[in-house]
């Protein structure tokens, strides 16, 4: 992610290091000046440019940084003293399964974790402290959460962290649990470190990842939306809201959500897929393949670069 020259810290960018989401001056391409090429996009919405450069600036500046989503690696194992042969428990292997964004579509579980990810920005705290995150994922989630910020300053929420904290309490009451869900995978080992953290095997695949919502917190959020209160909508904004009416399910979801818990007048409500726009999809999961194809094909100015 650059960042832009006002920020005060010359031409410089934030990528996923190895041991940390870092700010580095572009002088350090050099290191890949035998790689060949590259090619640098960015949106041309001057607002959207700006607010994820912030984002991305402020996650890596944090006092305890996101490493990078290597953890359990193979020298984690030596160090525990385990010998396990293709474990696939780090977000990297999670993420360098996924070949098309039609096998990360945004769910219940990535909505949540954006709304973690947007009061962690506001509370300026590590993006992830523990598993650590990969690079075209900090990419993805630095847009998401832009976005979200912007939908959030035209609502009011983003001076109100303790609506979006309580908020965020509430669905994950409504999700099984992480052992529930890991229920049948086979345990390798803790980490004594990490408060005897449990280690599974394949616990890095997006089915042994993304907690679901119970049967009775689906029925209970169906039975919300069907009851969405639109008596003191304007005419012409219900007009709207009829003509745009949730076609999926995580839409009408979230159409509670924002009513519901987050305290967001009907009239104000916005679909997911128009605040996130391309970026509609489980950035967790997301690899850098089809990002870069993405980001080359949705309208954003892009440069290409011969050489580092």
């Amino acid at each position: 992610m650059f960042l832009e020259p006002r920020t005060g810290l010359g031409r410089s960018y934030v990528h996923a290091g190895a041991q940390q989401l870092e700010i580095a001056d572009v002088a350090t391409y050099a290191d890949d000046k035998d790689s060949g090429g590259y090619l640098h996009a960015h949106p041309t919405d001057s607002v959207l440019r700006s607010r994820t450069a912030e984002v991305a600036q402020q996650f890596a500046q944090t006092v305890k940084r996101t490493p990078y989503g290597s953890y359990p690696s193979s020298k984690d194992f030596q160090r525990l003293g385990l010998v396990v042969r293709s474990p696939h428990a780090s977000r990297f292997t999670g993420m360098v399964r996924t070949t098309s964004f039609a096998e990360i579509p945004f769910e219940f579980a990535a909505l949540v974790r954006l709304l973690k990810w947007t009061l962690r920005a506001i509370d300026n705290a590590p993006l992830s402290e523990n598993r650590g995150i990969t690079c075209a994922a900090f990419v993805s989630i630095c847009h998401q959460v832009a976005r979200m910020f912007i939908f959030f300053d035209a609502v009011g929420l983003t001076w109100q962290p303790e609506k979006i904290r309580t908020c965020l309490q509430t669905l994950n009451g409504l999700v099984e649990s992480k052992t529930s869900l890991r229920a049948a995978l086979e345990k390798i080992g803790e980490d004594p470190t990490r408060n005897n953290k449990p280690i599974y095997r394949d616990q890095a695949y997006r089915e042994n990842s993304n907690r679901k919502l119970t049967t009775a917190s689906k029925r209970e959020l169906d039975s919300k939306r069907a009851n969405v209160d639109y008596t003191s909508v304007p005419d012409e904004a219900l007009k709207r809201l009829k003509r745009r009416a949730p076609s999926s399910e995580i839409e009408g979801h979230w159409l509670v959500i924002q009513t519901e818990w987050l305290g967001i007048h009907a009239a104000s409500t916005k679909l997911l897929q128009d605040i996130l726009g391309d970026f509609f999809f489980d950035a967790k999961y997301v690899s850098s393949p089809i990002l870069s194809q993405r980001v080359q094909n949705i309208g954003w100015r892009t440069v290409p670069f011969d050489a580092y």
